[in-house]
């Protein structure tokens, strides 16, 4: 088994679900400021309430990649022992630098932005353990001092899966703003007026076409 273990594994998929700290941060419309675009598939790796719940690992000399299938957000972790990256540096899924302890992956994850649900202050711990030629158990620790009273672990079986990771794309709001501003602009020839709900944040929604 050794430290080969991933690139047997191929496709992965998470068999239960557990409340993630990290927030995914989900498509918005222009006519919600406060929401954010789809950008990253957060961390920790739990299962969604989709069916997207694929991951592939693989690795090169001095790295691993964890690709998940939802929102296609490859993360490219060097195992070569180099320091993490200054404090000042955020990222959507922190700084992570992994290291083998016997047949376990340990991550460790640092220098999260603030707007993904976790802080500069969080610490997590990821740890891949192959248990079985089917199966590996991701457990994962999430150390914040200034959010929680002590540190908390959860723990996903991840079975393989026959079959390859598909492309995720989520393009259904970029077609509609086209045919929305079509209609806006046909509206608008014709002298009709537009109608903006009211009540509602920045105006018309995709409802109002």
């Amino acid at each position: 088994m050794s430290h080969r273990f991933l690139t047997s594994v191929g496709v992965l998929a998470g068999v239960i679900a557990v409340a993630s700290l990290l927030a995914v941060p989900v498509a918005g419309q222009a006519t919600k400021p406060k929401a954010a675009p789809a950008k990253a598939y957060a961390v920790p790796h739990t299962p969604w309430g989709d069916p997207d719940n694929d991951f592939q690992i693989f690795q090169s000399p001095g790295y691993v990649v964890i690709q998940p299938e939802m929102i296609h957000s490859a993360r490219i972790i060097p195992v070569d022992r180099r320091p993490h990256l200054a404090k000042g540096i955020l990222q959507w899924l922190g700084d992570t630098r992994g290291h083998w302890e016997g047949d376990t992956l340990v991550l460790e994850s640092t220098n999260f932005r603030s707007d993904t649900g976790a802080r500069y202050t969080t610490h997590l711990t990821e740890r891949f353990t192959r248990v079985a030629e089917d199966r590996i158990n991701y457990e994962y620790t999430v150390n914040d001092p200034t959010q929680f009273t002590k540190p908390w672990t959860a723990m996903v079986p991840w079975n393989k899966a026959d079959g390859q990771v598909y492309e995720y794309a989520c393009h259904e709001g970029n077609y509609d703003m086209v045919h929305l501003l079509a209609g806006g602009c046909a509206r608008e020839k014709a002298g009709e007026a537009m109608v903006v709900p009211t009540g509602l944040p920045g105006g018309a929604l995709n409802d109002d076409r």
